[in-house]
């Protein structure tokens, strides 16, 4: 039994320095924007509802447009009948929202910008990564033991 806890405690770490060598000691360093490129677009869904009440992207956008280079173009929205509409669906947003308003909460008794886009929203963001995709892990090895696949094979496999 012990051996099965040691091995699945030593996978999550390996998972958690993964994500501090990518995003603390990677090729640029230290990163302040964890919620970029398609993801901004992902988690767009949520600021637009519950800080900005509206699923017209515009403001969304011209708060990602202030923090970003002045050629930004923001490829993730388009402009339909005058209101601008975000390209991607809201899924990745649904699984993102526990932690978004963890987020938020935190926000608001720290004193914190409740924005969507301080540091704690961007870690947010980052955990519910971790968090998911260490889910889907464990739900693949559970359905390759099923198919009769040994264990220690399968987390091999998942990473």
């Amino acid at each position: 039994m012990l051996k099965k806890k040691t091995f699945g405690g030593l996978l999550a770490i390996l998972l958690l320095a993964f994500f501090i060598v990518v995003n603390f000691i990677g090729p640029h360093g230290y990163r302040k924007q964890l919620i970029d490129g398609d993801g901004s677009g992902l988690y767009a869904y949520l600021p637009a509802i519950f800080i900005y009440k509206t699923v017209d992207f515009t403001p969304v956008f011209e708060f990602e447009k202030s923090r970003r280079p002045p050629d930004y173009m923001g490829h993730n929205y388009h402009q339909i009948n005058g209101t601008l509409i975000n390209k991607f669906t809201c899924g990745t947003a649904l699984l993102e929202l526990p932690f978004f308003l963890l987020a938020w909460l935190l926000s608001l008794l720290l004193g914190m910008p409740a924005d969507g886009y301080n540091l704690l929203f961007q870690y947010a963001t980052a955990v519910s990564t971790l968090f998911w995709v260490w889910v889907g892990i464990y739900y693949f090895v559970q359905l390759a033991y099923l198919y009769g696949i040994k264990k220690k094979l399968a987390w091999f496999v998942a990473f």
